[in-house]
Parts: structure tokens; sequence; C-alpha cells
């Protein structure tokens, strides 16, 4: 942690004076009385001081596809492409193994 300013004495940036100025409280995890910053958070360890009113950054994860094909193409034309293009691939390789290309 940085060291303490001389009583009076004003920080040079906004940052510094905002964590000097911010309440402290004991902290669950380092067990050191510290600021607490934006979102409940120890300005030390980091840790979460309050569960309760933490701010969650990162919310459960979407399994979505990269590519939702299914959004854009009506029920079943997706299905219907595909088997479309395997008939297409199958039929040009029986081609290409009979010599007719």
């Amino acid at each position: 942690m940085a060291p303490e300013l001389p009583l009076g004495q004003r920080p040079e940036n906004k940052a510094a004076h905002t964590l000097q100025e911010a309440p402290r409280s004991p902290c669950p995890h380092c067990g050191r009385e510290t600021a607490t910053v934006s979102g409940g958070v120890c300005a030390d360890c980091w840790g979460v001081k309050d569960p309760e009113n933490a701010i969650v950054f990162r919310a459960e994860s979407k399994n979505e596809p990269l590519f939702d094909w299914e959004a854009w193409l009506p029920d079943g034309l997706g299905v219907a492409l595909l088997v479309k293009a395997l008939l297409v691939a199958v039929l040009v390789a029986v081609g290409v193994l009979l010599g007719l290309r």
C-alpha cells in the first residue's frame, strides 16, 4: 500500500484523493482496516467486503453459438439446406470416383 500522506497535504491526483477519502472498514480477507473502493471491494487485497452489495462484473457465461443459423433461417430450412449440401457432396464424390468429371 502507498505510504500515508502527512496531515493537511492533498494527494496529487484525483484517484489518490478519492482513495484517501474512501470509507475504511475491516476486511474479512486480509484482516486489515482498509479503504473500501467501488463495488464494496477492499483497496488492498481486492477481496469483496460485502457480498450482498458487491457489483458482479461477469454474469454467467452464455453458451450461444458463434453463428446462430437458426435465428435467420425459417424452421426446417436449415436442415433442408444441410441435407441438400450433403447430397451434392456425395454425388460429386461418386462422380469423381466413376470418372465422370
